[in-house]
């Protein structure tokens, strides 16, 4: 079962629509060192290092490995709200 996720971040609110249990290490490299392909869902994870990085990635609709939160965490964002009372 899939369930969304909220990151809060100082003015900004980033959303998971599920969060995903693969670890990065578990995906399969390929030649770009921030990207890997996932084979259970069969995408590209783009690794986000910042949070600009993330609402990149998140515009273009891609499945992402957080690096910059609390802890690393990947799944797939929907639309990022910089209203954080909306979190």
């Amino acid at each position: 079962m899939r369930k969304e996720v909220s990151i809060f971040r100082t003015e900004r609110c980033y959303n998971l629509e599920f969060e995903c249990p693969k670890l990065w290490s578990a995906l399969k490299e390929t030649e770009d060192p921030k990207v890997r392909f996932c084979h259970a869902c069969q995408e590209q994870v783009h690794r986000c290092d910042d949070p600009e990085e993330f609402e990149l990635q998140s515009e273009q609709g891609h499945c992402v490995a957080i690096n910059f939160y609390t802890r690393p965490m990947m799944g797939k964002p929907l639309p990022f709200r910089r209203v954080p009372k909306e979190c």
